[in-house]
């Protein structure tokens, strides 16, 4: 698992360090807002108001993204998400239009990222 910190606060590095050190099987990653801009439009989060962007990215490239605000870097959020991850009660981030009103009476079901393994599988 990876979890990237996208940010341009200066002293983030210093609060990850310690904090990665208690998780020695993920990777994190500290990625400058500024100079990644690319990573934040592949996260779709491009529009965030957040000082700080967590994304996390399981062994099988589902991405999971920290959805609460975070204007101030809180170790404690972070955490929390880690422990949610690790539990199964996070939802994978998905590209995706949106899914059609009613799709129970069309004759060829319109499939859609949000709905690729519910008609799918």
């Amino acid at each position: 698992m990876t979890i990237y910190i996208i940010s341009d606060i200066i002293y983030v590095r210093d609060k990850v360090a310690p904090m990665a050190k208690k998780f020695p099987r993920i990777r994190f990653v500290i990625a400058n807002e500024t100079e990644n801009a690319a990573l934040l439009k592949d996260f779709r989060l491009e529009e965030s108001n957040s000082e700080t962007n967590v994304v996390c990215i399981d062994e099988n490239s589902k991405r999971y993204i920290y959805d609460g605000e975070m204007d101030d870097f809180d170790e404690e959020a972070i955490l929390e998400f880690v422990g949610k991850f690790n539990a199964g009660k996070l939802k994978p981030f998905v590209r995706s239009q949106k899914a059609p009103k009613d799709n129970s009476k069309r004759a060829v079901k319109i499939v859609v990222g949000s709905t690729f393994e519910q008609i799918v599988n």
